[in-house]
């Protein structure tokens, strides 16, 4: 699933920026912070997606936005969710 390889990867920068020492510590520390910023944003995005499509019994549409960002994309074109 894409955001699941998505958070491996913010994992693995988070883990590799963590080790930075020193002077760096603070950027470190706040680009750190920005991606987790970052990242509840998406899933608070996507959650809303989801509960529209639900709402609207879109069933059909929330299957294929759950295995493809392009398609998701397009809906939160559609939705203004951009």
């Amino acid at each position: 699933m894409v955001l699941s390889d998505e958070r491996k990867q913010l994992a693995k920068l988070k883990e590799k920026m963590g080790k930075h020492q020193g002077e760096n510590e603070k950027v470190v520390y706040d680009m750190c912070r920005a991606f987790e910023q970052l990242e509840q944003r998406g899933e608070q995005r996507i959650n809303e997606l989801y509960a529209f499509l639900m709402e609207q019994e879109r069933y059909e549409d929330m299957r294929k936005a759950m295995g493809d960002r392009e398609y998701r994309k397009e809906l939160y074109k559609e939705l203004k969710m951009v």
